[in-house]
């Protein structure tokens, strides 16, 4: 029985001189994948940021792109070598989207961003590689933290009192981070979304087209 093939694929928008990549996927079957994404970018409830992309360049009027780039391994660090190829490229070109990131690919704070500027990492082994040391590594600490034994039962109740408050703090912490997340997406959308600068945009994407066609 043959292998099924896997496709690299892009969502990508016209930018003169070149198009930009704002999102890299892997699928068994471009032309339902390229009618799930149309779909979703017309439902509004699906938040994920490469549909609010899509449905920004769709307000200033700008058509948006499935471009089917080659075959590729049906393997995830496959796929990621690939998008941090492309994200390392629009970097590198100072092109960025939602949180200020080169591919909606990534949110900040992920494992994609946690390597984006590591020189070291850039093929699928290299990947691998650097996610087996970071599981070992959590794996460590895990048995290290599990390894703790406080010998005097009523100061290690208050220790173990400490660190349960110290947890709390912390995930206080990511909560007020998140909020403040979605704060600046919300901005971020009312900026994209406003009349005036879709009409500056319009315009000064037309006078740019007439000057190539000049």
């Amino acid at each position: 029985m043959s292998k099924e093939s896997h496709y690299l694929y892009a969502l990508t928008f016209d930018a003169s001189p070149r198009p930009v990549v704002f999102y890299v996927g892997h699928t068994n079957n471009p032309k339902r994948r390229e009618t799930e994404h149309r779909a979703s970018a017309k439902d509004l409830s699906n938040t994920e940021y490469k549909y609010q992309w899509c449905r920004q360049l769709e307000a200033v009027d700008v058509a948006w792109d499935f471009v089917v780039i080659g075959e590729i391994e049906d393997d995830e660090d496959a796929e990621y070598e690939w998008v941090l190829k492309f994200a390392r490229d629009n970097h590198s070109k100072g092109i960025t989207f939602i949180d200020d990131l080169p591919l909606t690919n990534m949110k900040a704070g992920d494992f994609l961003a946690e390597i984006l500027d590591r020189t070291d990492i850039r093929t699928k082994q290299d990947i691998k590689q650097y996610r087996k040391e970071r599981e070992q590594a959590r794996k460590v600490n895990y048995e290290r933290e599990q390894s703790d034994n406080f010998v005097d039962t009523e100061r290690g109740e208050i220790f173990r009192e400490y660190i349960s408050e110290l947890g709390e703090a912390s995930r206080a912490k990511n909560q007020a981070e998140q909020t403040a997340a979605e704060a600046r997406a919300q901005a971020y959308l009312k900026m994209i979304n406003d009349p005036a600068r879709q009409a500056r945009i319009r315009a000064e994407t037309e006078e740019l087209m007439k000057r190539e066609q000049e």
